[in-house]
Order: C-alpha cells, then sequence, then structure tokens
C-alpha cells in the first residue's frame, strides 16, 4: 500500500495510513445463512445476481423478452441507486407510487392497492411498459419477491432465524425451530438453514436436539449432501475455528446486556435485527480499539486511528455486510470504508460451497 501510496489520493499528509484488514469468513457464519429484507439483498438471496444481472426467464408470468435478464446497477437505474437498501416494505410503497404518478398523468381510474394489483397494471397497459419499461422492471420484481414470501412464508422463517441469530433461549429456540421443521410451506432448503443456524448457536449444549432436527429432516426426504452441510458448517466455522465470540455465549453480562436492551427498547424490525459481525469491528476501528490479538498487524504500524479502511473476506462477503459498510460510511463522514471479497454470497453460494469443499474456505485459521 506505501508503494501504491496514490491511490489514495484523497488523503492529507497528516492522515493516518490506510489500514487493509483481511477477514475470514468463518468468523461469522451466520450472515450468510439469513433471510434478507433489503432490496439488493433480497434479489440475490432470491435470484441471484452475477455481474449486475439478474435471469428472470423462469419466473413464473414474465412474458415480455424484455424482462427475462434484468440490470440493476445503481449507476443506470435511478430507482435502484435509491432504493437498493430500502426494506421491503417501504420498497413496496415506493414502488407504487411511481404506479400512483402514472395513474394521475394519464388519468387512469385503476384502483391499484396490493402488488398484484401494481402486477395485473403494468401488464394491462402495454405503452406504460414502453415510456417506463425501468418501472415494470421493478414492479416485476417486486411482485416475484412478494410471491415468494407468501408461498414459502419467509417472515415466518426470517423471524425463527433472527431469534437464533440474535436471542439466547435454548429451549424456546427448540421449540421455534420444530415449529418450522413441521411447517407444510417451507421449503426443505430453508429448513435446513434454520437447522444450520441452531447448530452453530447452541453446538456446546444442543447435540441431543440437533439429532432429533436431523431425524426429522430425515422423514422430511433431505436427501444425505444436504444434511451433510450441517456438519461441514460445524468442521468449517464451529466455536473452535472461530476467532471471534460471535454469540457473546462465553460472556454471561455481555448476553444478559444484549437481552436486556433488546427487551427494553424493542426491534425496530425483528426481521432485521441481526447485526454483521464486522459492524461490532467497525466500531472497534472508529474507536481505535481494534483488538491485535484477534486481529494482528503483519509489521510495525500507527497507532492513529485510520482514515481510509479496506475490509476483505476471504472465503466470500454479504450484501448485509455492504449495507453494514454504506451505513457506516454515513453516520462517519471522516472515516471511508471499503468492503471486498473473494465472491459475494448468498445462502445458496454458501452452502454450496461447503458441500462440493471449494479450496476457497481451506484457509489457516
Amino acid at each position: 500500500m506505501d508503494r501504491e501510496r496514490e491511490l489514495f489520493h484523497q488523503a492529507r499528509k497528516s492522515e493516518s495510513p490506510p489500514l487493509l484488514l483481511i477477514l475470514d469468513r468463518r468468523d461469522d457464519p451466520v450472515t450468510p445463512l439469513l433471510c434478507q429484507w433489503t432490496y439488493q439483498a433480497m434479489v440475490h438471496e432470491l435470484f441471484g445476481i452475477t455481474n449486475n444481472r439478474v435471469a428472470m426467464a423462469s419466473v413464473p408470468g414474465v412474458k415480455s423478452r424484455d424482462l427475462q435478464e434484468i440490470v440493476l446497477a445503481v449507476h443506470q437505474d435511478e430507482f435502484f441507486a435509491t432504493n437498493w437498501h430500502t426494506n421491503f416494505g417501504d420498497l413496496c410503497m415506493r414502488v407504487k407510487e411511481l404506479v400512483d404518478g402514472y395513474q394521475a398523468k394519464h388519468k387512469s381510474h385503476e384502483n391499484i392497492q396490493t402488488i398484484a394489483d401494481m402486477q395485473r397494471f403494468v401488464e394491462h397497459y402495454p405503452e406504460y411498459r414502453r415510456m417506463a419499461g425501468n418501472v415494470s422492471k421493478h414492479v416485476t420484481v417486486v411482485s416475484e419477491i412478494s410471491r415468494i414470501i407468501e408461498e414459502e412464508s419467509l417472515m415466518e422463517v426470517s423471524a425463527v432465524e433472527q431469534q437464533l441469530a440474535c436471542a439466547e433461549n435454548h429451549s424456546d429456540a427448540v421449540k421455534k425451530v420444530f415449529e418450522v421443521l413441521m411447517h407444510p410451506r417451507v421449503t426443505l432448503d430453508h429448513k435446513v438453514r434454520v437447522v444450520a443456524l441452531f447448530a452453530l448457536h447452541y453446538e456446546s449444549q444442543g447435540r441431543i436436539d440437533l439429532e432429533s432436527m436431523i431425524d426429522r429432516l430425515k422423514l422430511l426426504g433431505v436427501d444425505p449432501p444436504r444434511l451433510r452441510v450441517i456438519n461441514d458448517l460445524l468442521e468449517y466455522a464451529g466455536a473452535s475455528k472461530r476467532g471471534a465470540d460471535l454469540f457473546s455465549s462465553k460472556n454471561i453480562f455481555v448476553s444478559f446486556t444484549k437481552t436486556f436492551h433488546r427487551e427494553l427498547l424493542g426491534a425496530s424490525n425483528i426481521y432485521t435485527e441481526h447485526k454483521p459481525l464486522l459492524d461490532n469491528i467497525l466500531e472497534q476501528i472508529s474507536k481505535n480499539r481494534l483488538k491485535e490479538t484477534l486481529y494482528p498487524y503483519l509489521d510495525s504500524h500507527s497507532r492513529d486511528r485510520p482514515q481510509d479502511v479496506i475490509i476483505f473476506f476471504v472465503g466470500g462477503t454479504t450484501f448485509e455486510e455492504a449495507l453494514c459498510v454504506d451505513q457506516f460510511n454515513k453516520n462517519n463522514p471522516n472515516m471511508r470504508v471499503v468492503l471486498g471479497g473473494t465472491t459475494i454470497h448468498n445462502c445458496k453460494s454458501f452452502l454450496g460451497a461447503l458441500k462440493s469443499g471449494l479450496g476457497v474456505f481451506d484457509v489457516p485459521h
């Protein structure tokens, strides 16, 4: 970085040297396993984003060739640039506002109240697609997301995932997991990831319960390769492999404090209560308190708080962590954080990499 100092031309001579922090995905295996509720992250989770492109050809109801593959890029799409980190509830309202604006302009009197109404409106007015193809694209995506949420009961699944990630209540967690396993609309893939989250959180005290959950998955028809991924996950990122105390279970006071604040203040959104480990790391960096025992330096370093920070995840990063960095940069205008990784995971790619034993995970710890 010293040799390429000119790349950081914004830095003044009085500023501290930039910090490159290399993180291991295994230290936070929870974040890639969770349902997402912001626009960009949801699209990647449900459809996959590759080079800003999303394949929609297999989506029911997509008839237009223009919508069989769509582009979601902040530099080309004003609506996406404004709403890529917007939660799904607000996103639906903003898409409706666009449709309402078109109706008002063209004196249409159709009653539009739901996402399904918006989808029908776009289909019945071809000129709307021609004049506002970009909005038509987002109506199609949001409509399909809404359909999947309903058909696969993702809100119920997500509430349990968030409890497994954020709360400390073993007996209640067992009850909630089995409720998911018995739910007729929840897919097998979602059931496997919920059990995987339980295995991570209650690794030391829930072995008997985990065996019962795996037996239930077998009865439901989950094939052996998908079942093995749960043990693969523990071997890759179990408690003994992680550097950080992900669930704060080793510190009773910290666990009690987090639970107290959750119950006293309430979560602003029970579906987005979880914060990636990266959130805590960035807070430590901003206070110049990053623990060298957990994140040792390669050589001598400045003791000043860095103003330019590059975070790189070996094993892949996520869009939830990208959102975390975006919020941090907005709240800390005197610092600049850039996020990178060997890939951008959704749950499918993360568990798929574990199942296939990709060498990207073979990182000394």
